[in-house]
């Protein structure tokens, strides 16, 4: 005999939706093909903003590809710094490549 029971579920269910839905509003921006959408944008507030200050994001993007399991694992990607007070962005694009030779070995130690 199985019997499922359960406490709160719809409040669960509603911090998931209410989530979803936030989630949502955010990606319906992307992609932009202008800047400045981002710059009038409702962001994120809390006690540490002043009113008016739109505050500056940060937006990382990167991509990691190989060929094989054996060939180096290739990194490219770009972060760009958007100062919403300012209407400014700055930022850069890299590249990095990972071989074995600088990945250092993770050791477990027994920790009881």
């Amino acid at each position: 005999m199985t019997l499922l029971g359960g406490c709160g579920e719809s409040s669960t269910n509603e911090k998931a939706e209410k989530t979803e839905q936030s989630f949502e509003k955010v990606l319906a921006m992307y992609p932009t093909k202008n800047l400045e959408a981002f710059y009038d944008m409702e962001g994120y507030r809390d006690d540490e903003f002043e009113k008016g200050d739109k505050g500056v994001w940060v937006l990382n993007s990167e991509m990691s590809t190989s060929t094989s399991k054996k060939d180096p694992l290739h990194t490219e990607g770009m972060l760009l710094r958007i100062n919403r007070n300012t209407h400014t962005a700055k930022g850069y694009y890299y590249l990095d490549t990972t071989n074995e030779e600088k990945l250092d070995e993770i050791m477990r130690k027994n920790t009881l």
